[in-house]
């Protein structure tokens, strides 16, 4: 396998680092800014992932919220693909999540059930969205992947008050030879 340009990871950096940074603005917010940094950025980007927790609250979103954020997301797919992971923040019910409907937009892919998907720029990657069974005999990760991008705490995690959380072993990953990415609103 190919792996990554020290100049294409140096974009991703930096792409997730300018996505981190609107966190500050509020979750509400994040889809949002996050869309604009991707359309205004010089990031060359062939697709938008969110890792999921579109909100921080699991059911009764604003009618402004849900249309606000259904806005943003249809205008980034119109010219890059959005993959978006279920977040354990994004269901009430874990076989009803609340933005499956978003996986309806052209250009949009809602996962959320463990899926591998080829990429734009031709690297394969494996989304295991929130509520996977990373125990169960059955769950591997794909030997052939170049990313992983997850919706999970990891064993291990720091918060920003200094704790450590428990979570999925990391160890898990670690011969995988993938690029690991998490999201979760907490971590």
């Amino acid at each position: 396998r190919e792996r990554m340009t020290p100049v294409q990871m140096k974009k991703i950096e930096k792409a997730a680092s300018s996505v981190i940074d609107c966190f500050s603005e509020g979750l509400e917010g994040h889809v949002d800014t996050a869309c604009k940094i991707i359309e205004e950025g010089d990031f060359d980007a062939d697709e938008l992932v969110v890792a999921g927790d579109l909100t921080v609250d699991k059911a009764e979103h604003t009618a402004q919220l849900v249309n606000r954020m259904s806005r943003s997301i249809r205008k980034v797919s119109r010219n890059k693909r959005v993959i978006i992971l279920k977040g354990n923040h994004d269901y009430f019910s874990e076989e009803h999540p609340f933005f499956e409907f978003l996986g309806d937009v052209p250009g949009v892919t809602f996962v959320s059930v463990p899926t591998v998907i080829k990429l734009d720029n031709g690297y394969k990657a494996y989304f295991v969205p929130a509520g996977t069974n990373w125990n169960a005999y059955e769950f591997a990760i794909p030997s052939d992947i170049d990313f992983l991008f997850t919706h999970c705490t990891w064993h291990g995690s720091q918060v920003e008050n200094g704790s450590l959380l428990p979570g999925v072993d990391p160890g898990i990953v670690k011969d995988s030879g993938a690029y690991c990415f998490s999201g979760d609103v907490h971590v």
